[in-house]
């Protein structure tokens, strides 16, 4: 946990105002939102944004600068998300000079940015994506309540999988690598500890794979990616679609390979890794939803057929075997135990 000192009187009583976490160098978080106006672009110039990003910063925020930022590192690969209020972002030669030559790939989730980098000029809206280079002078003019997500990986590690990573910049047209890359990152940010070493050193393997297949591969890396970074990105599309549609009735392989662009074939090739079937995953998904409803004492009464039926489950008796063999209990005993541990109301 780092500190910002702040004068709080005219007696200069000094105070320390947590503005910065850091987590084991996997997860770190900035904030000025504890520090007056007056200390804020100085704090985010001096603790985020010339040590960690090699750039300094001018306010337009009329006075009223804010910034939120966490960043997180797999192996050399780091994952970033920014809110702030109007400010320009100047990286000069001398700061260019000083950090590793890295390619970033900022995602614009809300607002807009104005990017100058090797005399090309980019104006990215919202959903729009594209790459500044580190090695390069460059500014950033950011407008009033962006978000960016940024994935930034270290330009050596990209000579085995692309040519000339280091000229890559500018706008990236929508691609099905992009996509691929910008949901597997999404799934990354929820993580707040850090994974175990060998799920660390895959993630960043699979980071630098789709990176690489956005900007266009080498014949030789081609293969190297679709076995390993656009794999794993795809199995994990199955698996997020899993979550959010296994409860409807007609969430079928077929449907699922339909919405990814894939074959039946290639979804359960996919899922051979997590030693399940796509029936199975579904499966289990519904029963959790299931358990989950009828142990929850403040969740209001519904009949049991109703949460089966919410659940994507059409055959109540096909559902009543799966959850007493999952369980060892039946849907009724469940929610009877659950009725019988709930405090009585006004007790604590």
């Amino acid at each position: 946990m780092r500190s910002y000192g702040v004068a709080r009187s005219a007696k200069s009583l000094w105070v320390n105002i947590p503005i910065y976490e850091e987590a084991m160098s996997f997860l770190q978080r900035f904030s000025t939102e504890n520090l007056p106006a007056g200390q804020r672009i100085e704090a985010y110039r001096d603790i985020l944004a010339q040590r960690y990003l090699g750039l300094d910063v001018i306010d337009h925020s009329d006075g009223h600068p804010h910034f939120d930022a966490s960043i997180q590192r797999f192996g050399a690969v780091s994952i970033g998300t920014f809110t702030a209020t109007p400010i320009e972002h100047i990286r000069t030669k001398a700061l260019a000079d000083d950090i590793r030559p890295a390619l970033t790939l900022n995602v614009v989730a809300k607002g807009g940015v104005r990017s100058t980098s090797s005399h090309r000029d980019v104006t990215a809206k919202a959903g729009a994506s594209y790459f500044t280079n580190g090695h390069h002078p460059s500014r950033f003019l950011a407008t009033a309540g962006g978000i960016f997500h940024t994935i930034t990986v270290p330009v050596d590690a990209l000579h085995d999988l692309v040519a000339d990573p280091w000229r890559q910049h500018g706008q990236v047209g929508d691609s099905v690598a992009l996509n691929l890359l910008v949901d597997y990152c999404a799934v990354l940010r929820a993580l707040r500890e850090p994974p175990p070493l060998a799920v660390m050193q895959s993630i960043e393997a699979h980071v630098l794979d789709l990176i690489a297949a956005v900007i266009g591969p080498t014949p030789e890396g081609r293969d190297v990616i679709a076995e390993r970074g656009l794999k794993a990105a795809r199995r994990q599309a199955v698996l997020s679609a899993m979550d959010r549609h296994f409860n409807q009735p007609q969430f079928t392989v077929s449907a699922l390979a339909i919405r990814l662009g894939v074959s039946r074939r290639y979804v359960h090739h996919l899922l051979e890794h997590t030693g399940r079937t796509f029936s199975q995953h579904v499966l289990d998904r519904r029963l959790r939803y299931v358990h989950a409803l009828l142990s929850d004492a403040n969740v209001p009464p519904q009949r049991i057929i109703d949460i089966a039926g919410m659940a994507g489950f059409g055959d109540v008796s096909y559902f009543n075997r799966q959850f007493r063999a999952r369980f060892g209990k039946t849907p009724t005993s469940v929610r009877c135990t659950t009725r019988h541990n709930a405090p009585l109301s006004g007790t604590t």
